[in-house]
């Protein structure tokens, strides 16, 4: 009773320093009208923020000492804006940045040498330790049918061990809730291909480059070129871009990594399954078949007064799953990490159920308050809350 009484205090403490009433908007390319997903709105000591939805709408909580805005993505010049000075119709516009024509990138060390030194170079710039409050929400679509849906509060500790600056995460969820389809049998439900405990220090592992490229020699069976653009201000981002060498039906990637050339940090990594035209490879899971039938991974990084770390993660997987009895069934999963807040304050830890479940789903109904409503989460788009409406508690 306690546990239960100190963690509603909490709830309502959070809330009141929170201003009642959000800034929301949309936001879209100046040149263009394009809305713009993924772009990271923050308050101006970066001490809350959130990001655009894939409509360009976003709604962000803020401190009471706030002052401004800001609103960053790469490609465009950053906007703050004060908030006594908000459009009066919601709608935010980013300027793109003018890029001289890109340049490819000759270079002699060996691209696995450029990853590991990305790598090292990034991981020693992470700011630790750090909490990092984040939303993470799952939804799960069994044979074209949405069946599961969950979101949370979740809280990372995160900190750095040894020469080698390995990334430890400590996890704590504070609120949760889990919904359903009516009647719908769970199967093998559980299964999940990314473990919601280990999700932030995956990416701050930079597990795309480190288990897609680099482990077993695997980059030996990749192309890579590396391209540059400077922009108006100066500033020069390189991108790695790397596609198969062949096609064999493996399950291979194709994707992206950016970086700054000045300083090594990496900006984003982003991945999706190569187009095979021959048939995916199959393997054995236990008592059945699997065969990965879809793969999207992106993960992006920031640096905001002088501090270096992850602010958003999305990871799609599509598999097929059969066994000889005649179960067949195609299960897509699809996650996102949203980080809202961060600090050094690890009293925070205090409070809280320790997460010891892969998912959110498993942890159930826990909240005591509407923090979807309430808080800084990724916005629902009209489709997703239909999916919401179908399910159930």
């Amino acid at each position: 009773m306690k546990k239960l009484l100190t963690l509603f205090l909490m709830a309502a403490g959070v809330t009141a320093a929170l201003a009642q009433t959000p800034v929301k908007g949309i936001i879209k390319d100046v040149s263009t009208g394009l809305t713009l997903s993924l772009v990271n709105i923050t308050t101006d000591d970066g001490k809350y923020g959130t990001i655009s939805n894939s409509e360009g709408n976003f709604r962000l909580y803020y401190g009471r000492q706030t002052k401004k805005i800001k609103l960053s993505y790469l490609g465009y010049f950053d906007y703050e804006i004060p908030l006594n000075d908000l459009p009066k119709d919601g709608v935010y516009f980013l300027e793109p940045k003018s890029f001289d024509l890109e340049e490819v990138v000759i270079t002699n060390t060996p691209i696995n040498e450029l990853l590991e030194q990305l790598i090292k170079e990034s991981k020693a710039r992470l700011t630790s330790p750090l909490v990092l409050n984040t939303y993470y929400r799952e939804f799960v679509n069994f044979n074209n049918e949405y069946v599961q849906f969950a979101d949370g509060i979740v809280d990372y500790r995160l900190r750095k061990k040894g020469n080698k600056n390995n990334i430890k995460t400590d996890v704590f969820i504070k609120q949760s809730r889990a919904l359903h389809l009516k009647d719908y049998k769970e199967g093998m439900m559980y299964l999940r291909p990314e473990d919601v405990r280990k999700s932030a220090a995956n990416r701050c592992e930079f597990d795309l480059i480190t288990t897609e490229l680099l482990k077993g020699n695997t980059y030996k069976k990749y192309s890579f070129s590396i391209k540059t653009q400077q922009d108006s201000e100066g500033q020069t981002l390189n991108t790695i871009s790397f596609t198969p060498k062949e096609d064999d039906g493996d399950d291979y990637v194709e994707g992206t990594i950016v970086y700054n050339p000045e300083t090594n940090l990496i900006l984003s990594m982003e991945a999706r399954r190569f187009l095979s035209d021959k048939e995916a490879h199959s393997y054995n899971m236990l008592i059945a078949r699997i065969q990965m039938v879809d793969f999207y991974y992106k993960s992006i990084f920031t640096t905001q007064d002088n501090e270096y770390r992850l602010y958003y993660a999305s990871l799609h997987v599509a598999a097929r799953i059969w066994k000889k009895n005649g179960y067949d069934n195609t299960y897509v999963f699809k996650n996102d990490l949203v980080v809202t807040k961060t600090g050094k304050d690890e009293s925070v830890f205090e409070n809280g159920i320790k997460m010891d479940k892969r998912s959110i789903y498993e942890m159930g109904q826990n909240y005591s308050e509407k923090y979807w409503e309430t808080g800084n989460v990724l916005p629902l788009t009209d489709k997703e809350q239909q999916i919401i409406n179908s399910l159930e508690y």
